[in-house]
């Protein structure tokens, strides 16, 4: 029979304590080890990506630059006072001849501005001169809510992303015109989507882009640039439906040039959808035509 005696549990504890000491040697010591490997990987690497750097710097310290190298500025810096003036004054006099002698060796040029001033009068009376000054960059621009956004043209997408409707990442650029949809202006309903509401941790900046589309009101205007065309559409209907019903609701208005926005409604949910449906203007020529742009 063993008895566990005041010795006995001494010596556990004196073991427990020794195993603990020699375990955290063992934790300093592979530590130590790691840092040194890592510290050497880390130079070594350096050395080797800035090895060009190194090259020269230690070049430049044991081979300095020679005063023999330095150009020359100016013979007269050895020179007293006088003398420096005065060969400062027989550079000057020969540049002014070599000047001289160049300007009269140039063959003397008939004067075209009468004949160059004829010639655009009498071409201005035949030609039109209109410049489209407007921005080349695609843009979506609705002055009653402050909207002035990008357009993303996704028409070359793929068929797997029509298939999946997965835009996420062209709404960080701005709105999207869907893929299958006419241009902006021309015949049919081009379609235009955004976000009304998005994750706040997403950091999207176009995140409620389409969150005031409610506000809007029949007869609100609606600019888009395409291209470096401009076109402006008028609102005629508001429209909520499920999303199952987007498509039933885009297809009355598809005989015209009409423009839809849509965005998922109410705010902060995707339950349903909300398109604003705008009909084209009649617009005049760019000279006259006025880009309502929202400035922020």
């Amino acid at each position: 029979m063993q008895y566990i005696t005041l010795e006995h549990i001494d010596q556990y504890i004196a073991d427990k304590i020794k195993q603990k000491k020699y375990l955290f040697r063992n934790i300093c010591k592979e530590v130590f080890q790691f840092g040194a490997v890592f510290l050497s990987v880390f130079l070594l690497s350096t050395i080797i990506v800035n090895a060009n750097l190194f090259y020269h710097t230690v070049k430049n310290i044991f081979t300095p630059v020679s005063a023999d190298n330095t150009p020359v500025i100016s013979a007269t810096l050895s020179q007293s006072g006088d003398e420096k003036r005065e060969a400062l004054a027989e550079q000057s006099r020969n540049i002014e001849e070599k000047v001289q002698q160049s300007v009269r060796s140039q063959p003397v040029l008939p004067d075209h501005r009468e004949t160059m001033s004829y010639y655009l009068s009498a071409k201005a009376k035949t030609y039109a001169f209109e410049y489209n000054t407007l921005p080349p960059e695609n843009r979506l621009i609705i002055p009653a809510i402050g909207v002035n956004a990008p357009i993303v043209d996704v028409s070359a997408a793929t068929e797997e992303k029509l298939r999946k409707g997965d835009f996420d990442q062209e709404l960080y650029s701005g709105v999207v015109k869907y893929p299958s949809t006419p241009e902006p202006g021309s015949t049919g309903n081009a379609l235009i989507f955004g976000h009304t509401s998005y994750y706040r941790w997403k950091n999207n900046p176009f995140a409620e882009i389409f969150s005031k589309l409610t506000a809007l009101k029949e007869g609100d205007l609606i600019q888009t640039l395409w291209h470096g065309q401009l076109a402006e559409f008028e609102v005629v209907a508001k429209i909520v439906v499920n999303p199952g019903q987007v498509d039933d609701a885009y297809m009355k208005y598809t005989d015209g040039k009409y423009i839809t926005l849509m965005g998922c409604y109410p705010i902060g949910s995707d339950a349903r959808r909300i398109l604003i449906v705008a009909k084209k203007k009649e617009t005049t020529s760019l000279s006259t035509t006025n880009l309502s742009l929202a400035q922020k």
